[in-house]
This record gives C-alpha cells, structure tokens and sequence, in this order.
C-alpha cells in the first residue's frame, strides 16, 4: 500500500511565465486528513520559454482609423512593462499620454495624442523590450528574438 508506480505528464507551450526546470512532489492524506511527508522530488529536463510576439493589434496592419482611436497591441505572453520606457516610437513623432497593461500584462493600450487626419503613421515598439523572462520581443514573428515591432496604419479623412 502506498507504494504503487504513479505517472504524471505535463507539457508546457513555452508561453509560460517561467525559464528553467520545475520539481515535482507528493503527499498523501490518512483517513483523518493528515498529511504524510513530501516525497522524494523529480526535476524536470530545462523547460525553455520562447520568445514573445505580437498576437494582435488594433489597427491591423495597414488599416485606417479615427484620429483618436486608442492603440492596442496583444501579446503571446508577459511582458516586463519597465522595459517599454522610451522604446515605443510613432512616426510621424506623437505624444504618448498614457501606456495602461491589462491582461495581466500582455495587453498594451496607448492613448496619444490626436493623430493628423489623413496621415500615414508607423508605430515601432523596440526589439530590447522583454517578458517576464528576459526574453526579447520577436517582432516579425519569425521564431527568432530580438526584432522590433512595426505597425504601418493610416488614419481617415477630416469629415
């Protein structure tokens, strides 16, 4: 009793939150929920973390919005938001007001100032910004980090 083989398999996308190898342990409760000694542990090979990218945007690639539409850009995984400072960039240049996280740090939304009417706008977000890991943003999506993000957008017409 006590002593039977007992398997656990887990599997990790390398979106998770962690860059290393993870122990497991077990414990056993009696009949009267008292819990036994932790068990002898099992590590795990190096569980590695990719790098992050861009999951979504708004505006998508070379859309058209309002003058004062709210940029919003999602990504795969955690991202360390002290390293954003001063590298988020609009050309033409436009005042960042405000850059707010939510989704537990994966989602980006940047208030700015008006943008000109009928004007051609790239946002780059540098490639040195970083997740929670360490690991640089992969911009282009090409499974390699250490690429900036470019957004290319216009914005509509003065009604």
């Amino acid at each position: 009793m006590g002593k039977s083989l007992y398997t656990f398999r887990d599997s990790y996308s390398g979106l998770q939150n962690f860059n290393g190898s993870y122990k497991y342990f077990a414990t056993s409760l009696n009949r009267f929920w008292n819990e036994s000694q932790i068990s002898n542990f099992v590590a795990t090979d190096f569980v590695p973390s990719f790098a992050p990218n861009v999951v979504s945007s708004y505006p998508a690639q070379n859309n058209i919005i309002t003058t004062t539409a709210e940029i919003v850009i999602e990504f795969s995984k955690t991202m360390d938001v002290n390293s954003f400072n001063n590298k988020i960039l609009f050309t033409p240049n436009i005042q960042i007001t405000a850059a707010n996280w939510s989704e537990e740090n994966r989602r980006l939304t940047i208030l700015h100032e008006d943008f000109l009417f009928n004007t051609q706008y790239i946002l780059k977000i540098d490639s040195s910004v970083t997740d929670v890991n360490g690991k640089l943003l992969d911009g282009n999506n090409d499974g390699i980090s250490g690429d900036p993000f470019v957004l290319s957008f216009s914005t509509s017409e003065e009604d």
